[in-house]
């Protein structure tokens, strides 16, 4: 890692000094002839190293829900609402700029702003210093990137490590293991089920995405961090999705904690099946299965809610319940300051269906959205439709 820093403190210290163009001059800060800032950078990947907290991933993807047609992607914070703006300033120097809501497991969040300037010391990194907002208290920051690049600085043996060990003994080893095995094996060829150690807990769901949080069963038994599991999720459209479906990244499982993560690019009015795993010791370890459904845009969907642009500031919502369950249902707007609840629509339950029409006021700021949330009266999830941007 030493190595690594040292290799990119030129370009580190040129960019703290504030001479943007050094990356520009003839030679570069790479050698003779380089221009490694692209000019257009979607569909490519950076990942930032800040230097005194945790690495984080930005992909930037074609989209029409963001500013540009650029759409934010965390693989380990899940985000919500984003905006990015990139420009390139120089051969070797760029600017980006975005702001995203981090969402809690209780259906809040907490507001981002940043901003860097990057300077390339080659085609896939470099460094940068900028600033981060966490609602709207600015702190500077300064690290190093990746990009594009499937490369990865070297990191201890044992950070990869932590968490392998479990209270209560080893992986798979609780009443109840081995009688589900769908998925042919993972890892060693073994599969092993154990409903009993964790669990899935959801935030919020759309029709594209689900907020979800992995959560100990018992998670007062995890009091010391080196005890903490690593587990990923995997999911399909069928009962008892495996390894062999769709997964979401592995991660912590940390206890009591309020952050969720996200699954993306779902089908509206879909149910998806959902599970832990753990793969350890050659096993992979499958833990409680649940099921959702979607958020859907039409009036035949299970729970519809739409919102609709008009013109002139003024927007129509559209909601339908057609489950057995109850809802809470309102009209929300969200910008830079905080969200707020624009109406309380009421409580609804199976076969209510209803339409109406909102203006806002004052000017509307690219950063501001609206949309509905159906809160289910019973487990406390928030449904939301997609959000409506000007």
């Amino acid at each position: 890692m030493l190595k690594h820093y040292l290799s990119l403190l030129a370009g580190l210290l040129c960019t703290l000094a504030g001479v943007t163009a050094c990356g520009d001059s003839e030679g570069g800060s790479g050698g003779a002839g380089g221009e490694w800032a692209p000019e257009d950078p979607v569909a490519q990947e950076f990942r930032f190293y800040p230097d005194d907290k945790d690495d984080w991933v930005v992909k930037i993807l074609p989209g029409e829900t963001a500013a540009g047609g650029l759409i934010l992607m965390n693989a380990n914070v899940t985000i919500n609402k984003p905006y990015i703006y990139y420009t390139k300033t120089g051969k070797n120097t760029a600017n980006v700029s975005f702001n995203f809501q981090r969402i809690a497991y209780n259906g809040g969040g907490v507001f981002y702003q940043c901003e860097y300037d990057l300077t390339f010391t080659s085609a896939h990194q470099g460094t940068y210093t900028g600033y981060m907002s966490v609602n709207m208290e600015e702190k500077p920051e300064t690290g190093y990137f990746m990009f594009d690049s499937d490369e990865a600085p070297t990191v201890d043996d044992d950070e990869e490590q932590g968490g392998q060990d479990q209270p209560g003994g080893e992986e798979g080893q609780e009443p109840g293991g081995g009688e589900d095995q769908p998925g042919g094996g993972g890892g060693g060829g073994v599969d092993l089920s154990d409903p009993g150690l964790l669990k899935i807990g959801f935030s919020t769901i759309s029709p594209s995405e689900i907020n979800y949080q992995i959560q100990y069963r018992n998670p007062g038994d995890y009091k010391d961090e080196d005890d903490y599991l690593r587990a990923g999720i995997c999911y399909g459209t069928s009962p008892h999705p495996t390894i062999f479906d769709q997964t979401a990244p592995v991660e912590t499982v940390i206890p009591y904690s309020d952050m969720a993560s996200s699954i993306t690019g779902l089908e509206e009015n879909t149910t998806y099946y959902l599970r832990p795993f753990r793969e350890a010791n050659g096993a992979v370890t499958y833990y409680e299965e649940t099921s959702v459904t979607t958020v859907g845009t039409t009036p035949d969907s299970g729970l519809m809610l739409k919102m609709t642009y008009d013109g002139n500031n003024s927007m129509t919502y559209e909601y339908a319940v057609n489950t057995d369950r109850s809802y809470e249902i309102s009209l929300n707007g969200w910008k830079l300051s905080g969200s707020w609840t624009v109406e309380e629509i009421g409580y609804k339950q199976q076969g209510d269906a209803e339409s109406g029409s909102y203006r806002y006021p004052v000017e509307w700021e690219r950063t501001t959205y609206f949309y509905l949330i159906a809160r289910d009266l019973e487990s406390g999830i928030h449904y939301e439709s997609e959000p409506l941007y000007k």
